[in-house]
């Protein structure tokens, strides 16, 4: 969905991605397009698809497994039962206009609704939240990760966010 006038930014983003998270940029580029088609699906930007994958791969995920679980974590977003058991938390996931909030925004809300849980109580919660909503293994290494520590996922959205000029300011 990107125009010409859109390459710096991407560049920007992605040269921010390879200094913010762990792997090189033959890693990211060859296994983003497993998270792209969900990231689409669950209305998030590039920043926000960047700094998921910068998160997961500084908590010990290979580039690979993080857009695999990425992937899987906004298929999860976008599931109408997700939605709706979020809204029932008071956490929304569809903003004023009808668009998708982007999932740092939202992982915040939710990390700080569980946090005092021990790990038996958040996963009892997180269990019911996705329950028959397509919960594998691979959005749960998302989740488990982001809950504890929405804070530096939030971080790292902020800063592919932040990416401007990242590219030119290296060369």
């Amino acid at each position: 969905g990107f125009g010409a006038e859109d390459l710096d930014r991407v560049l920007d983003v992605q040269f921010q991605l390879v200094r913010k998270g762990v792997g090189t940029y033959e890693e990211f580029a060859t296994s983003i397009g497993k998270s792209i088609p969900s990231a689409r699906r669950a209305g998030q930007n590039i920043e926000t698809l960047a700094g998921t994958l910068a998160f997961m791969t500084r908590n010990g995920l290979s580039a690979q497994m993080a857009s695999t679980s990425a992937a899987r974590a906004f298929d999860n977003l976008s599931n109408p039962k997700i939605v709706q058991r979020l809204h029932a938390m008071g956490i929304e996931v569809i903003d004023g206009k009808g668009n998708f909030r982007q999932m740092n925004e939202i992982i915040v809300e939710l990390g700080k609704s569980m946090e005092g849980l021990t790990d038996a109580q958040r996963a009892s919660k997180l269990a019911a939240l996705f329950r028959g909503a397509g919960n594998n293994i691979q959005a749960r290494r998302f989740w488990d990760l982001a809950i504890r520590n929405y804070d530096e996922l939030d971080q790292r959205t902020k800063e592919m966010i932040n990416s401007a000029g990242s590219l030119e300011n290296a060369y």
